[in-house]
C-alpha cells in the first residue's frame, strides 16, 4: 500500500467537490480571456476533412477554473443528452476482451506538449500506423494520447488518481477514444517512465520537449487482456461533441505516489466530472433498452428507454440520428454493445 503524502491525499479527495462547485482547480485561476489552450481533441478536429469539425484553434478554449470550468462551457456540454463520463455503473456496458490494437512495442521518441489544459504526446508519423479496430471492422488511427488528474470516469462512484485517453480517429472524423485507469501502486510503471523523465520540459503551458524511449510494451498485454467498458458518448471538453466511441479499460494500469505528483505538478487537476445525463451507461437507461447504430451519426436511445432520454442535440459536428425506417438500422441489446457509436 502507498500512502500519500497529507496534502496529496486531501488534494485529491477535494478535488471533485471543488470542480463541482466551480472553485478553481488551479493555484492561478484562468480566465477565458487568458486561457488560450487548445481542446485535448483539437490537433483531431482539426485534421479530419468532416464538416463542423474543422475549428480554428482560438475557439477551442477553456479550462477548469471558476471562471472557465466545467459548469460554464458552452452548448452541447450542458445541452447534450450522451456526454461523457460516466460512471461505470452499468455492467451491461462491460464486454469481455475485444480491443483488436495494433501497438508498436518497439522504442519511439514523440513530441510531448504541455496545452494549458493536459500533457499531450503526439503520435509521430515515422512510427508507422498505430491504432485499433472497431467490431464492424473500421480502423481507428491513434493520433495522441493525453492525461487528466483525477480520473474523469468513475467505477461505482469511486474516484481514481488518473486517467489516460488514446484519442483515435478515421480519416472520415469518426473518434475513438480508448481510457486507461490508474490506481495507486508500489512500483514504478515502465509505461510511464519516459512520460515521467520529460515533465520537467513541458512545466509551463505551450511548452514542448521530445520524449525518447517511449514504448507501448508495458501497455499493449493490459489492452489484449482487461474487459472494456463499451458506450458512445461525447469528447470530455469543450466542444462536447457527441458520437464519440469510448473504450474504457476495466483493469487499472498502477502509478506511484511520486508518480502521479510528478503529474500533478503540471496537470494539477483537470478532470470534467461525471455528467449526470440519461445517455448511455447511466443509471436512468432502461434495463433491457436497444441501442440504434447508424453510421457516422450518434447513437440514440429508441422506445424503451428511460423516459427522459432524448434525441442528442445537435451538434456543429455531428448529425443526430433519426429513427430510420424499418430494416434500414442495426439494432443492438445493451449486453452486446457494438464497438461503433
Amino acid at each position: 500500500m502507498v500512502s500519500f503524502t497529507l496534502s496529496s491525499a486531501i488534494a485529491l479527495l477535494a478535488a471533485p467537490l471543488l470542480l463541482s462547485s466551480s472553485i478553481s482547480a488551479h493555484p492561478h485561476p484562468r480566465s477565458l480571456a487568458s486561457a488560450g489552450h487548445l481542446n485535448c481533441l483539437a490537433d483531431v478536429l482539426l485534421d479530419v476533412p468532416v464538416s463542423g469539425l474543422k475549428r480554428r484553434a482560438e475557439e477551442i478554449k477553456f479550462g477548469y477554473g471558476a471562471a472557465d470550468g466545467p459548469l460554464t462551457w458552452p452548448g452541447v456540454c450542458q445541452t447534450g443528452q450522451f456526454q461523457s463520463p460516466i460512471d461505470l455503473v452499468n455492467t451491461t456496458l462491460l464486454q469481455p476482451p475485444s480491443l483488436n490494437v495494433q501497438l508498436s512495442t518497439a522504442p519511439f521518441s514523440a513530441n510531448f506538449t504541455n496545452l494549458g489544459t493536459t500533457v499531450q504526446v503526439t503520435i509521430p508519423e515515422s512510427l508507422g500506423v498505430q491504432g485499433h479496430t472497431a467490431a464492424d471492422g473500421t480502423f481507428f488511427k491513434l493520433k495522441q494520447f493525453h492525461f487528466h488528474i483525477t480520473a474523469e470516469h468513475t467505477k461505482n462512484s469511486q474516484v481514481l488518481p488518473m486517467e489516460m485517453h488514446m484519442v483515435h480517429a478515421t480519416d472520415a472524423g469518426r473518434i475513438s477514444v480508448i481510457g486507461v485507469l490508474f490506481e495507486m501502486g508500489a512500483t514504478p510503471n515502465p509505461f510511464l517512465a519516459p512520460v515521467i523523465a520529460a515533465v520537467p520540459g513541458v512545466a509551463k503551458p505551450e511548452q514542448s520537449t521530445t520524449i525518447n524511449n517511449l514504448s507501448f510494451a508495458p501497455l499493449l498485454p493490459l489492452l489484449q487482456t482487461s474487459k472494456d467498458w463499451i458506450y458512445s458518448g461525447s469528447l470530455t471538453t469543450p466542444p462536447c461533441t457527441e458520437g464519440v466511441l469510448f473504450n474504457v479499460v476495466d483493469t487499472p494500469m498502477t502509478v506511484t505516489a511520486e508518480e502521479w505528483n510528478t503529474m500533478r505538478s503540471v496537470l494539477n487537476f483537470n478532470a470534467r466530472l461525471v455528467v449526470g445525463n440519461a445517455g448511455v451507461g447511466q443509471p436512468g437507461f432502461a434495463s433491457g433498452a436497444r441501442i440504434v447504430v447508424e453510421g457516422e451519426g450518434a447513437a440514440k436511445a429508441p422506445e424503451g428507454a428511460a423516459s427522459q432520454v432524448g434525441t442528442p442535440a445537435a451538434t456543429p459536428a455531428v448529425t443526430p440520428a433519426t429513427t430510420p425506417a424499418a430494416g434500414s438500422a442495426k439494432f443492438f441489446p445493451t449486453d452486446k454493445l457494438p464497438h461503433v457509436a
